[in-house]
């Protein structure tokens, strides 16, 4: 069961943070002179200098199996830097409030059940702020099929600590204006078809479940393209839609939407 399992996650975790460059090359392409000029400077205001980081990051596997359940999730490591034990002991801390808070709402109830992260994407590093994105799995025997879901780890790394939705997001409101105003695009997966599909529902529909009034917000994180920074954010999708799936917008468009913090940590900025 938990080859096959591994299977679906492979073919269904939608979204590797497939960048957008395809796009805005042919864009350029299509201008005139006069137009490529104006391109060429928003690139420039677009693009950040992200400075290098001075650590790496790694995997590894949290397993607690009994004849009952299987859980298992891979979370991020830091090697490299004088702080990454305490930040490794919050992403692993952190990873297993995630589980047991899921399994808390989804609970399959009677029978064996697994639970499994198996990717873990570092959607954008600097010498400050590291972003990341798992996709997973809860699987039921029996089942018509597995639950799908995503989440999402920001870390300060030079202040070892993680940030949450309001250390990031101080407006939801015009994020959420945004998404409704086109502005996000989907991050392509590997699967066009789904793609196409989803790109057909109206922004409205997929926003919708998440309210600032409520205070549900949807996973966030940051992507990093040649410089380019975008704000991402997974949303849920039905199972047929692969469960959930991502979007971005380039950083400038969202600045009034962040916090200070935030975009000090990603133009590195003491």
């Amino acid at each position: 069961m938990k080859k096959t399992l591994f299977t679906l996650i492979a073919i269904l975790s939608l979204t590797l943070l497939v960048s957008c460059s395809d796009k805005d090359t042919d864009k350029e392409t299509e201008t005139t002179t006069d137009t490529t000029a104006q391109v060429t400077e928003d690139t420039t205001v677009d693009t950040v200098e992200i400075p290098e980081p001075e650590y790496t990051v790694a995997t590894e596997i949290y397993a607690d199996i009994t004849n009952e359940r299987e859980l298992a999730f891979t979370y991020p490591i830091f090697e490299g830097i004088e702080n990454a034990e305490v930040l490794n002991t919050l992403l692993l801390d952190e990873s297993k409030a995630f589980m047991e808070n899921y399994l808390t709402y989804n609970h399959p109830g009677e029978g064996y059940y697994s639970y499994d992260v198996s990717s873990v994407e570092a959607a954008y590093m600097s010498d400050r702020f590291a972003s990341f994105i798992c996709t997973g799995s809860l699987y039921a025997d029996g089942a018509a099929h597995p639950i799908y879901f995503a989440y999402t780890l920001n870390v300060d790394v030079e202040n070892a600590k993680l940030l949450y939705f309001d250390d990031i997001i101080k407006d939801f409101d015009t994020v959420t204006e945004l998404f409704k105003n086109s502005e996000f695009s989907l991050i392509p997966s590997k699967i066009s078809e789904l793609d196409a599909e989803i790109n057909k529902l109206a922004p409205e529909d997929l926003i919708g479940s998440y309210s600032e009034l409520y205070g549900i917000y949807p996973p966030i994180y940051f992507t990093e393209n040649d410089g380019r920074v975008s704000l991402a954010l997974s949303l849920e999708t039905i199972y047929t839609l692969g469960s959930h799936a991502e979007f971005e917008v380039e950083y400038t468009k969202v600045t009034d939407a962040l916090t200070d913090g935030i975009q000090n940590l990603l133009k590195g900025e003491k």
